[in-house]
């Protein structure tokens, strides 16, 4: 599930991952900025398979990402006694550039983007896990990647929330880092537009952040 810290913990972990230098070199970060997201995710059990997924657009520092996954399983039940149960598993994933507009207040947003996928099936059975794989279809197995567009189209249900936060941790002459973050953020419903099928997220947010991040360090 995606939670209410979904703007913070993404966005710390990239700054926490800078360069290191030499040994007791000295090591200065200073980061600010404003993060614009737009998620969603569904599920949906057909009766006879079940299909989960979420799809995610992202503006920072002038940058738009598009993401979009989504995975089926279906069951194949044996036919002979002595038949082992097995289960077909496919799943397309997509990424690449794309744009992001967010409504006044965040009420509406929608993103777009022409992105490259891969996708694979594969089955698997019961006390031999390794029996059947499926075709990949992609660039890790030398075949082709395709192309696949990809739309959001966000309303929001709730109220306008706003969140706001800081933290630190420093060592004297060793090590000091803080930071502080407010964020805006609505959940909402969306439509996800793959190529020409539409699926439906009973669950979306869409919000943006804003940050100031500091470390000096030797380390």
């Amino acid at each position: 599930m995606l939670r209410r810290t979904w703007l913070v913990l993404p966005l710390l972990l990239a700054l926490l991952i800078v360069p290191t230098g030499a040994a007791n070199a000295k090591l200065v970060v200073n980061e600010s900025g404003t993060l614009t997201e737009l998620a969603a995710e569904w599920y949906e059990d057909g009766g006879e398979s079940w299909t989960w997924g979420y799809a995610f657009a992202y503006t920072m520092n002038r940058e738009t990402r598009i993401e979009f996954y989504t995975s089926t399983e279906t069951p194949l039940y044996p036919s002979e006694p002595d038949e082992p149960m097995c289960w077909e598993y496919s799943y397309t994933y997509a990424e690449g550039p794309g744009t992001l507009v967010a409504g006044k207040r965040f009420e509406t947003g929608y993103a777009e983007g022409s992105l490259q996928g891969w996708s694979e099936t594969s089955i698997w059975c019961e006390g031999d896990w390794d029996e059947e794989i499926g075709v990949m279809n992609g660039p890790t197995n030398g075949g082709d990647a395709f192309t696949v567009d990809v739309t959001i189209d966000f309303a929001a249900t709730s109220p306008l929330y706003r969140q706001k936060g800081s933290g630190s941790f420093k060592l004297p002459g060793e090590f000091n880092e803080h930071y502080r973050y407010s964020s805006e953020y609505r959940l909402g419903e969306a439509e996800i537009g793959v190529d020409e099928e539409t699926l439906h997220s009973d669950w979306a947010l869409l919000g943006s952040l804003k940050y100031k991040y500091h470390l000096n360090t030797k380390w």
